[in-house]
């Protein structure tokens, strides 16, 4: 098996717009080792609580939050992937 498949086989996602996105996401990270998110600034925190709030939810959990603009630059709020 090749490196880059061994290490990203377990992939999830889900689609934030569904009534039942909150619960599924909780659910994946109680079960979770790494969260990777690349929505806007605030999105995650909207759905699932803020950084502090998960951190004392999941304390195992490391998060990672990325965007096309930066968390706090003023285009922070823009959607950069489509």
């Amino acid at each position: 098996m090749a490196p880059r498949l061994m290490f990203h086989s377990v992939k999830h996602s889900i689609v934030l717009k569904q009534p039942d996105a909150k619960a599924k996401l909780l659910k994946l990270m109680s079960k979770a080792d790494v969260l990777v998110e690349r929505l806007r600034p605030g999105v995650l925190a909207t759905i699932a609580g803020s950084p502090e709030e998960l951190l004392k939810r999941f304390p195992e959990l490391l998060t990672c939050s990325t965007s096309g603009y930066g968390q706090t630059s003023i285009n922070g709020s823009h959607t950069f992937w489509t």
